[in-house]
């Protein structure tokens, strides 16, 4: 039975043909009508989109009124290819396929110049083509569901898997943050929270934040057993990194090294003959080689640390987290192992140069520091290891910040200290004098 419906053109392409990749779509469509027994499920769409929970009663009464009036039941047509595999229109089939009346027995059909072989489902490049192509076909679809978390989460979860088969590797949160801005609508920490709760298997609470409105924050909660939060104890027996370090002078040198080594490479950024970042018209904000200077540090620490054999962390993606976090030695019930980084600007006496914290640093309970103090124009450093305590630090008046002077530091710790790279002492009139030593 031929449909008179007017045939249409719509660019099918696909990406260049390699062994094993899917023809290119050319050509002119076909209309026709097809009986549903005919028509086969594409492999994928059972995971894009759930068939088992979705109501399709609405549907089947559309598609019953449209027939009972204009003898057809689908005024919009089911996308299929030559050999009868659907890439649009699965819900129609299903609510036709369902249809007690016996009413609901054909449906008019597209037919896309494509042949569909299963096994490129095997390769990761194809089974992605395929992914995107069903997006493609489903257009009105993503549209309506594009708010439906099941179906955005089902096609993150499969799109991610790809991802792996290809590189060996799952999005990581600047890929998934990218997915998230190209394929939905939802802003970035939302979602993230969603796959997490996604990938705890919790289907139910994504149901019940998207049927019920349920908070997704008491979703992410109850998905991921977080428990309130409890207040910390002092570790007494915590790791003593200063004499961990004061045996390791090889440990000191690498950490120094491996920083300067990274601040070299940013400082030698080329431009048209011109070092970026130093340059006196174009460089970049004293502050930002301060910034750039302490994440150096705070990597090569870290770096160092896993050499060494401990599983050493810093915050990637999780600012205002601890610089650098010893996991394996820190206990449940106690506040994590961890080492800051500060650093700060030579202002030519250690009574004049001021190392910066956030305002509760005068809240904090002993832990350990590296300090880095710096003068960019002669290219030295002071780098020391010591442990502070919240009467280090002073306020300000505005209790927005928290400073501590180098002098104040020496009158504290200048006995239990380790140095990493130049010195400090107390001259002979009891004044703290830092000596920077110069750095390859």
């Amino acid at each position: 039975m031929q449909s008179n419906l007017e045939s249409k053109s719509i660019n099918h392409s696909v990406s260049p043909k390699v062994a094993g990749s899917p023809p290119p779509d050319l050509g002119q469509e076909q209309v026709v009508i097809k009986h549903v027994s005919e028509l086969i499920d594409h492999p994928l769409n059972h995971i894009l989109y759930d068939k088992d929970d979705d109501n399709r009663d609405k549907l089947r009464a559309s598609l019953l009124k449209s027939q009972r009036k204009n003898g057809h039941a689908n005024k919009e047509p089911v996308y299929i290819t030559k050999n009868n595999y659907v890439y649009s229109g699965h819900r129609r089939k299903w609510a036709s396929e369902e249809d007690e009346t016996g009413e609901l027995g054909y449906l008019r059909c597209i037919i896309i110049d494509r042949v569909f072989d299963p096994s490129w489902l095997d390769n990761p490049t194809t089974e992605e083509q395929e992914i995107q192509l069903l997006d493609d076909y489903n257009e009105p679809d993503i549209i309506r569901n594009q708010t439906s978390w099941p179906v955005v989460l089902r096609k993150y979860s499969v799109c991610n898997n790809i991802h792996y088969k290809k590189t060996g590797k799952y999005f990581d949160g600047k890929e998934r943050n990218k997915w998230c801005a190209e394929k939905c609508s939802y802003p970035t920490p939302t979602f993230k929270k969603m796959v997490e709760i996604y990938e705890t298997g919790r289907i139910d609470l994504i149901k019940k934040v998207e049927r019920e409105g349920y908070s997704i924050n008491k979703a992410y909660t109850e998905a991921l057993n977080i428990l309130p939060p409890v207040k910390l104890e002092y570790d007494k027996n915590r790791k003593n990194w200063v004499e961990f370090f004061k045996e390791r002078p090889d440990c000191r040198e690498r950490v120094v090294k491996y920083a300067n080594d990274m601040q070299q490479q940013h400082l030698n950024i080329n431009i048209n003959g011109k070092k970026i970042p130093l340059d006196d018209v174009h460089g970049h904000e004293q502050n930002m080689i301060s910034t750039n200077l302490s994440n150096f540090y705070m990597s090569a620490m870290s770096l160092v640390l896993e050499e060494e054999g401990f599983k050493s962390f810093t915050p990637r993606e999780e600012a205002g987290l601890p610089d650098i976090r010893i996991k394996d030695l820190s206990k449940q019930g106690y506040h994590p192992e961890r080492i800051e980084v500060k650093v700060a600007k030579f202002n030519g006496h250690g009574s004049k140069t001021y190392i910066s914290a956030g305002a509760g640093a005068t809240r904090i309970v002993p832990h350990t520091f590296l300090l880095v103090v710096y003068d960019p124009e002669s290219n030295r450093q002071f780098v020391v290891l010591s442990d502070l305590t919240k009467d280090d630090w002073t306020s300000n008046l505005k209790n927005t910040k928290c400073e501590m002077g180098m002098n104040i530091w020496a009158d504290n710790h200048l006995h239990d200290c380790v140095f990493f790279h130049g010195e400090g002492f107390n001259d002979s009139r009891n004044v703290f004098n830092m000596n920077l030593k110069e750095v390859n």
